[in-house]
């Protein structure tokens, strides 16, 4: 089963839906990183072998710019929650 990084944006209903499930997802909220750098997010994911979980488009620029100078990172999985 995959592990899962949630960053503060996802909403706790999607992180439930998720354990309930059971992936392994834990949350910046619960690793006390609210407000903490996404550089900082996507690094503690890419620490812990987990896959970033995120509503948040910053996510995309920091990909883009990490992989144009060959930073490898956690893989990001990215959707709107409208």
């Amino acid at each position: 089963m995959l592990s899962g990084y949630a960053d503060e944006n996802v909403k706790a209903a999607i992180v439930q839906g998720l354990i309930l499930r059971g992936m392994d997802v834990v949350t910046a909220q619960g690793r006390e990183q609210r407000n903490t750098d996404n550089d900082v997010l996507l690094d503690t994911a890419s620490a812990e072998s987990r896959l970033l979980l995120t509503n948040d488009a910053d996510f995309l620029r920091i990909h883009s710019d990490r992989m144009k100078t060959d930073r490898s990172h956690a893989e990001i999985i990215f959707w709107p929650q409208d």
